[in-house]
């Protein structure tokens, strides 16, 4: 009997063993089984049109000029309802290009309102972490980072549709073009681009020139789609003459132009601006 119960013992350690690396491994991805299993109860439609209602109405009550009112924006739940809408809509049966650089901008800029929104307060993008490269949503019935979305879906669009759209991009920083206060819709887009090129070309915070030294210093964000502009204009310095406002003292012929300017990587936020303007 002692035999048997021994025998017993020994045979059923290796189960428990494998049942405690069981319990580990559920434990440890607890995270990826509950989003797997949200994306498979998900009723994902793909209209024709994609209107991101919810995300224009946030849009419209704490976006101005270009800032974000994170503190009323993070307490709204018309933000997670946003997130749903974005879950369960698929850009499949988009068939015009507007529509689909329309839908995958609104995409990106709202996933990066959610982030930050999600680790609110926060006075720079370095204290997202590694959230943008980890942190997964569900995006018309798919999970996506937000630098996948970016890489995969965003710039892919917008090199195949228009160059511009580097400029609707929003990505949460200081310096980077700053957030418009609607949704981006196809029939629209047209004068975003070109607004929103041409306010980022005369924004003084994006160069600073200066002739007696003979140098011109400009945002890092041209030098990171240096291609993209190479590509229309053969050079960014062509952009800037052609994209700026008429000005005789401006002229760059034998200038040294370097991408020296610093990259404020502060958020957009409304309230630590307002902060500043009150400690000045």
């Amino acid at each position: 009997m002692k035999k048997v119960k021994r025998v017993f013992q020994i045979g059923a350690l290796p189960i428990l063993l494998l049942a405690s690396g069981l319990i580990f491994i559920a434990c440890n991805h607890l995270p990826d089984i509950v989003e797997y299993f949200q994306l498979y109860t998900l009723k994902v439609e793909a209209p024709k049109t994609c209107q991101f209602t919810i995300y224009n109405r946030l849009l419209a009550k704490y976006v101005k000029n270009g800032l974000v009112d994170y503190t009323k924006l993070k307490q709204d739940g018309d933000l997670k309802k946003a997130i749903n809408e974005l879950a369960t809509t698929s850009p499949e049966k988009l068939s015009e290009k507007q529509a689909k650089l329309a839908y995958w901008l609104n995409a990106y800029n709202l996933l990066v309102l959610k982030n930050i929104a999600d680790h609110y307060p926060i006075k720079t993008l370095s204290q997202l972490e590694n959230s943008p490269l980890r942190k997964r949503f569900i995006v018309g019935g798919r999970f996506y980072t937000i630098n996948e979305l970016e890489n995969e879906k965003l710039l892919p669009t917008i090199t195949d549709t228009d160059w511009r759209g580097i400029f609707l991009a929003c990505n949460g920083a200081k310096s980077s073009p700053p957030l418009a206060n609607h949704a981006f819709q196809p029939e629209t887009i047209d004068t975003d681009l070109k607004q929103s090129c041409h306010h980022f070309l005369n924004d003084p915070n994006n160069y600073v020139y200066r002739p007696e030294r003979r140098t011109c210093s400009i945002s890092p964000f041209f030098r990171r789609h240096q291609k993209l502009i190479e590509r229309e204009y053969k050079s960014v310095v062509n952009l800037i003459y052609q994209e700026r406002e008429l000005d005789p003292n401006f002229n760059l012929t034998g200038m040294d132009i370097n991408y020296a300017m610093p990259f404020d990587y502060q958020t957009n936020d409304l309230a630590a601006v307002a902060t500043e303007g009150t400690t000045k």
